[in-house]
């Protein structure tokens, strides 16, 4: 069994889910693991993974931002009265709720000037910097002044995550201090396992995580 490793999503499109059934599978999750999940969100970025659905895409944001209110007050596990322009609660207490209080932490994907908005107002955020072959395509020079745009809207004054995804050649590759200059204090390893021969994929994860940094 693991003991410190987290889990979560990296990012799932909170506009699309059922904000209800969200918050029942992330508070199960961080009670399986102990208080260990992450619930990372995101717009959606492919237009077709709504369309080809018939679902509609316009108001994504405000969708999102809406959601969020309610699976956070889910958890609370008190009484919850929602009533928004997307969703209607009416004095539901929810359980299970999640071992971490107040909440599980929320990272938010994007690199929009409304994802830096909304990632400042919650606990992180998350930015894919590699691309389908395996490249690095954000630079940690421009990563750098992504986090600056994002801190400068945040007014907490609590800890605030910074997740890649990106690609390392190993434990020691130089590239993680780097990215940790610019900011970083999560390093998502991204295998990209359709392309990667089995015995590649297995070297990579039994090389294990960056030394001296937070790993996924």
């Amino acid at each position: 069994a693991t003991s410190r490793i987290r889990l979560g999503t990296a990012v799932t499109p909170l506009a699309r889910r059922r904000p209800a059934v969200v918050a029942a599978q992330v508070a199960s999750l961080d009670r399986l693991s102990g208080g260990r999940a992450i619930l990372g969100v995101g717009l959606g970025g492919v237009e077709a993974e709504f369309t080809a659905f018939g679902e509609p895409t316009a108001q994504r944001g405000q969708r999102t931002d809406e959601a969020l209110q309610v699976v956070t007050g889910l958890w609370s596990g008190e009484p919850f009265t929602h009533h928004g322009t997307h969703y209607r609660i009416d004095g539901v207490t929810f359980a299970p709720v999640p071992v971490q209080r107040p909440r599980v932490p929320v990272w938010i994907g994007g690199t929009s000037a409304a994802a830096h908005r909304r990632a400042a107002r919650w606990d992180g955020w998350v930015v894919g910097c590699d691309n389908e072959q395996g490249e690095m395509i954000l630079s940690a020079g421009e990563l750098a002044r992504g986090v600056a745009q994002v801190l400068a809207h945040r007014t907490a004054d609590e800890p605030f995550d910074v997740a890649i995804t990106g690609v390392s050649a190993g434990p020691e590759d130089p590239v993680f201090a780097e990215y940790a200059e610019a900011g970083v204090t999560w390093w998502l390893e991204h295998l990209h396992e359709r392309r990667a021969e089995p015995d590649v994929l297995m070297s990579r994860v039994l090389a294990g995580p960056p030394s001296g940094a937070h790993s996924g």
